[in-house]
């Protein structure tokens, strides 16, 4: 028997490779933010506003937006998030050995699931594109959880669609936003390195385990207790 029973994946970046328009997601919210009568200069650069967003709410009245406007604001924000993504669909692509990484581990009685901090809509559609659905038995979005990655409750409510306990669950990503997701739940993590600057990232972060092709993350699994 393997050293698992189930994988978790990350999407974007790991499972599939989109072209998400972020320089477009983030002028909409800085435009939502500026109209909101929070300063440009407040706002900084791309990742500055991608913190702000990843903060919600509390985020929000740090910056100034009267506590009676955040969840409009934050409704709007959504808004503009999901139609970038939306648009993407049409060009999303699996990354190298994906789907035959999917069939493997399905294949050999491995339970599979999918957190992302992208949202429901967008993530079925890119899944049903690529024809990865169905290997999939749980899978959770942002919008399908009031506290998305890197909170653990996520990961662990993914974990508990699959009716496993987190200890025979291998956790695969991209981003030290998933490794951090990771070390938060206590629950075995690769990093997957789809590029070389992203990988460094994960090592500076202190990731103990990358690979660079998802065929590895198979082995790994499968590989017999020892």
């Amino acid at each position: 028997m393997g050293r698992y029973k189930a994988v978790v994946f990350d999407l974007d970046g790991t499972l599939q490779d989109s072209k998400i328009d972020f320089q477009k997601m983030t002028e909409r919210v800085r435009e939502i933010l500026i109209n909101e009568g929070i300063p440009e200069s407040s706002l900084g650069d791309r990742r500055a506003v991608y913190l702000i967003i990843r903060g919600g709410g509390d985020s929000l009245l740090e910056l100034g937006v009267r506590d009676d406007r955040v969840q409009t604001v934050l409704r709007l924000m959504t808004e503009a998030i999901n139609e970038t993504e939306l648009e993407a669909t049409d060009s999303v692509e699996p990354k190298r050995n994906a789907l035959q990484t999917l069939e493997t581990l399905h294949r050999n009685g491995i339970l599979l699931g999918i957190a992302t901090r992208s949202h429901r809509a967008y993530a079925e559609r890119c899944l049903a594109e690529m024809g990865m659905r169905h290997y999939i038995r749980g899978l959770l979005a942002r919008d399908d959880v009031p506290f998305p990655k890197p909170d653990p409750r996520h990961l662990f409510e993914t974990i508990a669609l699959l009716e496993v306990d987190p200890g025979d669950v291998l956790y695969v990503g991209d981003t030290t936003t998933d490794l951090e997701t990771a070390r938060a739940a206590k629950v075995d993590f690769v990093g997957y390195m789809r590029d070389d600057a992203w990988g460094q990232r994960l090592l500076d972060a202190g990731c103990d385990l990358l690979a660079e092709d998802l065929l590895e993350v198979a082995e790994m699994v499968l590989k017999p207790r020892e």
